[in-house]
């Protein structure tokens, strides 16, 4: 299993049984589906959640992430705002969403070839290679969960490990937080937009008890919007 997602980037389970026991027994056995990967890891550091919550909140505080709400979530790697990103991600269905809420998968390893094709798509990967950019920690995951209290770090977009971390989002809050380097944000929305209408974006509609289990290191996912706020997905990320 271990080995199908790192040749394919990702695989779908279907049959576990983590619906069928009950809340409790479900999550053991969601980590230790887990626990074949890697070591799974806390979501935040005040909190230490393994299990998280992905399901739509009525939040006023701060800017939701991508995990507590239901607009569109545009391409991206996990936890790329952590110095070390987690190298899977696991997603398991509790309830789907009436319409709306599909998986979008993307290979970004294939991307960062194809881009190396084209004299504009080169330019853009040497920018995203030699710079260091602002990730901007979402901030249900920083300490203080205060929205005047930006935490940043920075990295490459493009490096040995891991691959890609990559979120528009979290890449330009970074940047209205520190410092303006338009060549920089040139080559994230160059790329964004080029994943985005990339004729091999997959779209997968998770049934409820089925389970995708992603490499984050080389792997760019996102969700379609929805409107069903009890679309409920329980994820764990492995180191």
């Amino acid at each position: 299993m271990k080995r199908s997602v790192i040749k394919e980037k990702y695989i779908i389970l279907k049959g576990y049984p983590f619906t069928k026991y009950g809340k409790a027994i479900g999550k053991i056995l969601l980590i230790a589906l887990a626990g074949i990967f890697g070591q799974p890891t806390p979501t935040d550091i005040r909190d230490k959640k393994v299990i998280w919550d992905v399901k739509a909140r009525d939040i006023e505080e701060y800017t939701t992430t991508f995990s507590e709400n239901a607009v569109k979530a545009t391409l991206h790697t996990d936890t790329q705002y952590k110095m070390h990103p987690e190298r899977y991600v696991l997603l398991a269905v509790i309830r789907k969403a009436i319409s709306g809420g599909d998986t979008l998968l993307l290979d970004g390893k294939k991307i960062l070839k194809q881009l190396k094709r084209t004299k504009r798509g080169r330019a853009c990967l040497k920018i995203l290679q030699k710079n260091k950019f602002p990730f901007r920690v979402p901030t249900v995951y920083t300490k203080k969960r205060k929205e005047d209290n930006p935490e940043v770090i920075w990295c490459p977009v493009i490096s040995k490990r891991p691959l890609l971390r990559f979120r528009k989002d979290t890449i330009m809050r970074g940047f209205a937080c520190t410092m303006e380097n338009e060549e920089m944000q040139r080559a994230v929305e160059y790329f964004e937009q080029y994943c985005n209408r990339h004729k091999e974006v997959r779209k997968v509609l998770l049934q409820r008890g089925e389970i995708i289990i992603m490499k984050n290191d080389e792997m760019l996912h996102g969700r379609t919007e929805f409107k069903d706020k009890k679309r409920h997905l329980l994820r764990i990320r492995m180191q």
